[in-house]
């Protein structure tokens, strides 16, 4: 579920990042090789939901004020990250009222926002960086002021303990693991795949695609059909768009890694139109309206949709607060996504026709504030 960018420009990013922030040659190739290593050291002792800490642990008695500062916070699962850190953040008495800043893909009001929020004497920032190093300067600002500045899932470059104080991402290297395993026993060892990707050249699907391929190279029977990632803008419109041209192109496609499983909605209906059955997907960072397409599929096909993405926002929170405090926070800063949908693993996708298409039905928010938030 990054890493727009997070892991550098993430496709969980996808869950939002825009045309703008997206790069070519060898900008990308750097940002991608500094979120690499980035990433790395996020991922080393990398850990799931269980045994996190309580965020009470480390909320002092001093009064905080905390702020989300988001590169877009227009869809589904933005919002639902937004709840998550709003809730975690009451559970601090001594927080004021969390501030939010909704950058709307543009990277000028990012930098704006985070100045404004330091003129107002903000304690924390955690934020989504859709726009890489373009922002940089502003979150470094910040930090050398004092705030405990923790960036998530969408590295913005920079350097932990220079640039800002640390950076939560996705253990991106067990997430692939696991989605090539599970593809593996889902085609009998052998298959054609294609990998559906975010933005031309974003540092994200870059290096994802590169972890992709040291996986396949120890299941020959696995095979990229091509070397780059099907390019797309992050929705189900351009996927769609993707998939119906790679029918087209190639006459045998086994199966789909992705890494926005929201948008592959896009994808089943390329296939519906095609009069041709869906094949398997091994995806990220999955929407309600995935699981009602699936279960609307004639004949269903099987999904593996690593989930609970939102719940970075809690860690970056709970990290930031803590260094705040200066009190110790040893929670993994790489975090585990988990199965949530998985047809070959007895988890059918979920589809509540009472929420949004988008919404992230994996979120820790109970099914009433869910319907509350949207």
């Amino acid at each position: 579920m990054t890493g727009a960018s997070a892991l550098a420009a993430v496709s969980i990013a996808a869950c939002g990042a825009t045309s703008k922030t997206s790069k070519t040659g060898d900008g990308a190739s750097a940002d991608a090789a500094a979120a690499t290593q980035k990433s790395e050291a996020a991922i080393a002792a990398s850990a799931g939901p269980d045994g996190r800490p309580d965020i009470t642990r480390f909320c002092g008695t001093k009064p905080l004020k905390v702020a989300l500062v988001d590169g877009f916070g227009g869809n589904g699962w933005r919002k639902i990250v937004r709840a998550e850190y709003e809730d975690e953040a009451a559970k601090c008495s001594n927080i004021e009222k969390p501030l939010y800043v909704d950058a709307n893909g543009d990277p000028q009001k990012y930098i704006s926002g985070v100045d404004a929020l330091v003129a107002q004497g903000v304690d924390v920032i955690i934020g989504f960086d859709d726009f890489g190093s373009a922002t940089l300067s502003a979150l470094r600002r910040a930090y050398k002021k004092g705030v405990a500045v923790v960036p998530y899932n969408a590295d913005p470059g920079g350097t932990i303990g220079k640039d800002y104080a640390d950076f939560i991402s996705v253990d991106d290297k067990t997430l692939i693991k696991q989605w090539v395993a599970w593809m593996a026993s889902a085609l009998g060892g052998k298959g054609n795949l294609l990998f559906v990707g975010g933005t031309p050249g974003n540092p994200q699907d870059t290096k994802w695609l590169g972890v992709l391929k040291e996986e396949l190279a120890a299941t020959p029977g696995l095979k990229l059909l091509q070397s780059t990632f099907l390019e797309t803008k992050f929705d189900a419109a351009s996927v769609q768009q993707a998939v119906a041209g790679a029918l087209g192109k190639y006459p045998k496609i086994d199966g789909y890694f992705s890494s926005y499983g929201t948008a592959m909605t896009g994808a089943v209906r390329a296939y519906r139109n095609a009069g041709k059955p869906m094949v398997p997907i091994a995806t990220v960072a999955s929407a309600n309206e995935l699981g009602c397409v699936w279960a609307a599929e004639p004949k269903r096909f099987p999904l593996l949709s690593m989930d609970e993405t939102p719940t970075l926002a809690r860690i970056a929170l709970r990290k930031a607060v803590a260094i705040k405090n200066g009190v110790s926070d040893d929670e993994p800063a790489g975090y585990q996504v988990q199965p949530f949908m998985d047809t070959r693993g007895g988890k059918d996708p979920r589809c509540d026709k009472g929420l949004p298409p988008d919404a992230d039905l994996s979120s820790s928010l109970t099914s009433a504030q869910l319907e509350k938030l949207f």
